[in-house]
């Protein structure tokens, strides 16, 4: 987990907008999603980790504890409980919803976090570079 702990800023995506689409994000959520380049710092409170999301038009914390369910209601309005878990040296979130289930695996490669996200048949890669 020690590997996360610090500030990352987006510096690439790739097929980020396909999977909002799929996801059921709207034609305005989608386009303010192409422009801003947010910065994401993780740090711990506590025996929580929090994580930090600034952009432009937003700030965000969530708080959890690894392998406990949290909720949260997610910029996009869905109502969704989560749950993360440390495997080997990934961070994967799995967030659910209506029947439904999404997954976002946070790897450390070099000095980047790329995560990867996952919904039903689409896949999404961001990287995010140390600050």
């Amino acid at each position: 987990m020690d590997a996360f702990i610090g500030s990352w800023k987006l510096v690439k995506s790739e097929n980020f907008t396909e999977y909002l689409t799929a996801l059921g994000a709207g034609e305005e959520q989608i386009r303010v999603a192409q422009i801003i380049k947010p910065t994401i710092t993780f740090y711990k409170d506590w025996d929580y980790i929090v994580v930090k999301t600034v952009t432009s038009i937003h700030t965000g914390e969530i708080w959890f504890r690894l392998g406990e369910e949290y909720y949260e209601k997610t910029k996009d309005g869905r109502h969704c409980k989560n749950v993360v878990t440390l495997e080997g040296s990934k961070l994967v979130q799995v967030q659910m919803w209506d029947d439904k289930e999404t997954t976002f695996v946070r790897e450390i490669s070099g000095k980047n976090m790329v995560m990867t996200l996952t919904f039903e048949d689409t896949v999404a890669t961001l990287t995010y570079q140390a600050v």
